[in-house]
């Protein structure tokens, strides 16, 4: 296998697996046993650290803490923390980038909620 050669026999394929130093990331995901999952347009493997993440998540935020997490978890400030991070990918600065919904559906919403306002109106002009 030296000097570029293609990977020839079974063998092969399993000492290259085995000096793999990626290998061990395998075991980070919940896979079933001989699958190979290539898939690129779906969410992916499901990572074995979201599992307690979520577990927290539903349990302690959710369960125990309610309607309190919004402001005790952040969850409040998602969309700009998270903005942030994504921001920083492509060169935005702090508070210059949001995940939220599509412009479409924030305008839906900020227009529904006007709307509430003034129940005995059901024309916007």
């Amino acid at each position: 296998m030296a000097g570029g050669q293609a990977i020839a026999t079974f063998e092969d394929c399993l000492a290259a697996d085995a000096a793999d130093p990626l290998a061990a990331c395998r075991d980070r995901f919940v896979l079933p046993e001989g699958v190979i999952y290539l898939d690129g347009n779906s969410l992916g493997p499901l990572p074995r650290s979201a599992i307690e993440t979520f577990d927290a998540t539903i349990r302690h935020e959710w369960g125990d803490d309610l309607i309190t997490s919004w402001n005790k978890a952040g969850w409040f400030d998602l969309p700009v923390t998270l903005g942030d991070r994504v921001g920083a990918l492509f060169g935005a600065g702090p508070d210059q980038t949001a995940v939220c919904d599509s412009t479409s559906v924030n305008l839906y919403k900020a227009v529904r909620a006007a709307m509430g306002l003034k129940p005995d109106r059901p024309v916007i002009r």
